[in-house]
């Protein structure tokens, strides 16, 4: 095996980023209070659509509705439950974001990034 010296591979810091190399970002999940502003801007709107590009099945979504009968805003706020029980850390506001301009959400993307 080779040794390699420090004058060889340079020498690492501790003190922070190297100049001109990024990091990867990593966001918080979106908060449950976030969800709940959102949850009437979506309702007015497909929430069907915007479960099918979360990821939800038809299954999925007739459960949503037999669980929460007649109550469309009940069954959006249960839609975004699930999504962030789902993924966890990875529900994130981009991935969100993402569903909600494939549905042409504009009120809900305002809510999100507020």
């Amino acid at each position: 095996m080779k040794d390699f010296s420090k004058a060889q591979i340079g020498y690492f810091s501790s003190r922070g980023p190297t100049p001109g190399v990024s990091r990867p970002t990593t966001q918080q999940p979106v908060s449950n209070k976030k969800l709940k502003e959102m949850a009437p801007k979506i309702m007015k709107k497909d929430w069907v659509k915007l479960a099918n590009k979360l990821g939800f099945t038809t299954e999925d979504v007739e459960e949503i509705k037999e669980d929460n009968p007649g109550d469309s805003l009940k069954q959006v706020n249960r839609l975004l439950a699930l999504w962030k029980e789902r993924l966890g850390d990875l529900a994130s506001p981009s991935v969100l974001e993402r569903a909600l301009k494939d549905c042409q959400m504009k009120e809900a993307i305002a809510v999100l990034r507020a």
